[in-house]
């Protein structure tokens, strides 16, 4: 099956600096929910910004759907095949009111009114924020801003959804209801990309993971498998999942739980 994004070798370095991607090479699937994973400062989002095309590499091509990012021909299409959340949606939303934000990307779709309210609603219903459509974005909670910016786009059915550091300043609460809205969304069907250092997350979603650091990407196999590769986390600044580190300091498992859910299970079979 062919890749619906596909990343060739590509390098991009900014200005006056040693700051880029080198070498990137990746595929991602339909369907799949993949995770870019590695510190600060590893090259996440700037690899984010060449999914659809608003970064452009110096070398090497990216494709959507086999369209190529390099064609200026193919950027409407690409940017309505993959829907990019920022890390900060204050950095996103543009308008003050919540129904205007979300229906903002709908405007010259040509869609009847009607139809606008109605995937406004669904979107807003699907972040949990039904009932918000009159409310002034300034006054949202950070968290509530995040989920906006998430209905903003959802609300364009884009067939890839990327999301970088979706957990950035939010509480335990904002992150727990961002893993019910992106899990809600996964099993739908829908493609999607996720750029984080926080591994706990990471462990709840991920279906395979890329180790990216010093712009270079480090290694790439299942969640499970990255996820449990102690030694390999450490050397680029990683953790593994918590009740990861926990059964690992005890000791005398043959597999290693990287979920909560699975570490109770894991429990309960030890004390039957």
């Amino acid at each position: 099956m062919d890749p619906v994004l596909e990343v060739r070798d590509i390098s991009f370095k900014y200005p006056k600096t040693d700051k880029g991607i080198f070498d990137v090479s990746l595929k991602i699937h339909s369907g799949e929910c993949v995770g870019l994973i590695g510190p600060n400062g590893a090259g996440k989002s700037t690899l984010l910004l060449h999914f659809n095309g608003l970064l452009k590499p110096i070398k090497g091509e990216v494709l959507v759907k086999g369209l190529s990012t390099l064609k200026p021909e193919n950027m409407f299409k690409i940017r309505r095949l993959v829907g990019l959340v920022f890390q900060d949606p204050n950095d996103q939303i543009l308008k003050n009111i919540v129904e205007e934000e979300v229906a903002y990307g709908l405007l010259n779709t040509g869609l009847k009114q009607s139809d606008v309210l109605e995937r406004v609603n669904t979107a807003l219903e699907t972040v949990g924020l039904e009932g918000y459509n009159k409310r002034v974005t300034f006054n949202l909670s950070y968290g509530e801003k995040k989920k906006l910016s998430i209905a903003s786009i959802i609300v364009m059915d884009p067939d890839i959804l990327v999301l970088d550091e979706p957990t950035s300043n939010l509480d335990p609460r904002g992150v727990d209801d961002l893993i019910e809205i992106i899990s809600n969304i996964k099993a739908r069907g829908k493609t999607m990309i996720i750029a984080t250092h926080d591994i706990d997350f990471a462990a709840e979603l991920l279906d395979r993971c890329y180790i990216i650091d010093g712009g270079r990407i480090i290694g790439e196999d299942s969640s499970r498998l990255v996820l449990t590769d102690l030694n390999l986390l450490a050397k680029h600044g990683l953790k593994p999942p918590t009740v990861t580190r926990l059964f690992a300091a005890i000791g005398g498992f043959n597999r290693l739980p990287i979920k909560l859910s699975e570490a109770v299970e894991l429990l309960k079979n030890i004390c039957r």
